[in-house]
């Protein structure tokens, strides 16, 4: 039974009870001392009353039944629509747990794969990198001893030749003013032309 066809039932059940109690006052109000018989009208009043009474409880329970069968209906009906829809969403469900799983299971291997091949990546280019720097270290040192040595030999050289080019010019210039000081000064005899030597 349903909340809203409870609550029809006891309706029709106080209606019920509201025209019991009508009946039995009127026919109270109506009946005659007991010491009188009662008389036609009232009998012919109360059967009338009884009657139509009892017409509006049928058609009451007349309106009811098809409520209650509507009702009951569309509940079976609810439930059948919802027994296939969840049928529906548990299978979704599991699909999606199947199809879930498989995936999630792909991407965690695919990530250790892919991790490995990038720690064996990142290390080999490492070790390399490192034994070049090392040997590139290595020449760059050598080069520059070995420009230094060149560059020590040319200071020496050079500093060698300079001092041979000055003291060759100091020699040459005190040569040049020996020979000045020894030979006498020449003096030019403009009428003969020839030098006369003081």
């Amino acid at each position: 039974m349903l909340p809203e066809n409870i609550f029809i039932s006891m309706g029709v059940k106080q209606q019920h009870r509201a025209a019991a109690t009508a009946a039995t006052a009127a026919a109270a109000t109506a009946t005659p001392p007991s010491s009188a018989a009662p008389t036609t009208a009232t009998r012919t009043a109360t059967k009338k009353k009884q009657q139509q009474q009892q017409h509006q409880h049928q058609q009451q329970q007349h309106q009811q039944q098809p409520q209650q069968q509507q009702q009951q209906q569309q509940h079976q009906h609810q439930q059948q629509q919802q027994q296939p829809q969840q049928q529906q969403q548990q299978q979704q469900q599991q699909q999606q747990q199947q199809q879930h799983q498989p995936q999630q299971q792909q991407q965690q291997q695919q990530q250790q794969q892919q991790q490995q091949q990038q720690q064996q990546q990142q290390h080999q280019p490492q070790q390399q990198q490192q034994q070049q720097q090392q040997q590139q270290q290595e020449q760059q040192q050598q080069q520059q001893e070995q420009q230094q040595e060149t560059y020590a030999k040319h200071k020496t050289r050079r500093q060698l030749t300079d001092k041979g080019k000055e003291e060759g010019d100091r020699q040459q210039r005190q040569s040049i003013i020996q020979q000045l000081n020894k030979e006498p000064p020449k003096r030019r005899d403009e009428d003969k032309g020839d030098t006369v030597s003081s």
